[in-house]
């Protein structure tokens, strides 16, 4: 969403402090061992961590990645943290390496390059909402209630 937003000269929103410490994996490196989850019997019933877990990043950092790359020069919109949001969600990938034989083959720049390119091939989206929100309360994130995208 943040990319797609800055291409538009929207601000993209941050929950919190931005200080979330997330990994992220790209589809061309997590695609063959959910293959291999879903299909191969010697590996079913496991339950498996896939992702990279040598590469950490903020939320913040991420933003500051996307903004550089794309050239954007304002701050993102900070927002009241969601509730119960986990500060850090770095899992261990040794399970997924062992078993199913995953390897980070990109970087998160390389994947943002590539995410960047895609975007701008196809043009920026508006946000579609497909759902109403059935139960509303006062924690649920404003993105929601008010479809701030």
């Amino acid at each position: 969403i943040m990319i797609n937003l800055i291409l538009q000269n929207r601000r993209p929103i941050i929950y919190g402090d931005g200080n979330q410490k997330r990994c992220f994996s790209d589809i061309d490196d997590c695609i063959d061992c959910l293959e291999k989850l879903m299909f191969d019997k010697s590996v079913v019933s496991e339950t498996v961590n896939i992702g990279p877990d040598e590469e950490h990043i903020t939320i913040n950092e991420l933003y500051q990645k996307i903004a550089n790359k794309l050239k954007f020069n304002q701050q993102a919109e900070y927002h009241e943290k969601r509730p119960n949001e986990v500060r850090e969600a770095i899992c261990s990938s040794d399970k997924a390496r062992k078993i199913l034989n995953y390897r980070t083959s990109k970087t998160l720049d390389q994947s943002l390059d590539e995410m960047i390119d895609y975007i701008k091939s196809r043009g920026p989206k508006k946000f579609v909402y497909n759902y109403e929100i059935e139960i509303s309360s006062e924690i649920a994130p404003k993105t929601w209630t008010k479809k701030l995208f």
